[in-house]
């Protein structure tokens, strides 16, 4: 029943993919919702070795992160798969102080990029619009030190928007406005 309990947290994991293979890299355990992804299921993977499931591309890239598992060590790493990204965590599995499988966790990554990128291009686009804004955009901290300056501030006092940034505002000798 334990195990029947396990498979099926295992067959839910939400955006995630656990494999558990053994030291001839055949699939013991391949569950989760990640696997569809690749148009696989469980069935399709499980006692069945990396190189009899995937493409030679994917077994290019995948085959030395499993040995270099199955040799005793952790890896983290994010890689691109069938257009999603994922998040890997890899570790040895021992038993009586000996490797006898390794265990990989891989989440679904692919909404968190296209979020940040997101949000990398709205950065980018307000940049733009404050520092070619003709008026003045001033950020300060709590201690007056300037965060932000935009060009049209930095030309009214005669400085280099980099000299005054990072700077207080009782540091900054200013020139009177013309």
């Amino acid at each position: 029943k334990r195990e029947a309990q396990l498979r099926a947290a295992a067959d839910n994991l939400p955006d995630a993919a656990i494999f558990m293979f053994d030291t001839d890299m055949r699939y013991i355990v391949a569950r989760g919702e990640a696997i569809s992804v690749a148009n696989m299921t469980a069935d399709d993977l499980e006692g069945r070795r990396l190189q009899e499931v995937l493409s030679p591309e994917a077994v290019a890239h995948l085959e030395p992160l499993y040995q270099t598992i199955l040799d005793g060590n952790k890896q983290t790493l994010e890689h691109l798969a069938d257009g999603h990204h994922f998040w890997t965590h890899g570790s040895p599995v021992y038993s009586e102080g000996e490797i006898v499988a390794g265990l990989i966790i891989s989440q679904d990554v692919t909404e968190l990029r296209q979020a940040e990128a997101k949000i990398r291009e709205n950065e980018q686009a307000l940049r733009a619009l404050m520092d070619n804004n003709p008026d003045i955009i001033c950020r300060l901290d709590r201690e007056s030190h300037h965060l932000y300056v935009n060009p049209a501030l930095a030309a009214l006092h005669g400085r280099p928007v980099d000299e005054i940034n990072g700077n207080p505002n009782a540091a900054i000798e200013v020139s009177a406005a013309p």
